[in-house]
This record gives C-alpha cells, sequence and structure tokens, in this order.
C-alpha cells in the first residue's frame, strides 16, 4: 500500500469511528434529556463591593 492509499485509509476508518462517536453522544443526549443552561453570576456594581468612602 502506499502512503496516500494508506493515508485515505487511516481518514475513512477515523471518519467512520468519529461518525460513531457522533451517534453515541446524541443518544446519551437523549438518554440525559435537556440540560438547563448554567446560570450566569451577576457581576456587582461598585457601590457594593464595600462600605461607602467618608465624605460622601
Amino acid at each position: 500500500m502506499t502512503d496516500t492509499a494508506a493515508f485515505e485509509a487511516r481518514i475513512a476508518s477515523l471518519e467512520t469511528e468519529v461518525r460513531a462517536l457522533q451517534e453515541a453522544v446524541l443518544q446519551l443526549q437523549k438518554q440525559i434529556g435537556p440540560t438547563p443552561k448554567p446560570a450566569e453570576t451577576r457581576l456587582r456594581s461598585r457601590g457594593m463591593l464595600g462600605s461607602p468612602k467618608p465624605g460622601r
């Protein structure tokens, strides 16, 4: 087998594995159902970070 043929065979093998993994991921996602989006933590405003500065 030439190098080109070997590479093409390897690529075909990897593409088959990728398709199998994608199918497995889809099956797992169906089993666990929809997952909620993680809540984003709100950034604190400057006024909440500490006590007010004297003189204000």
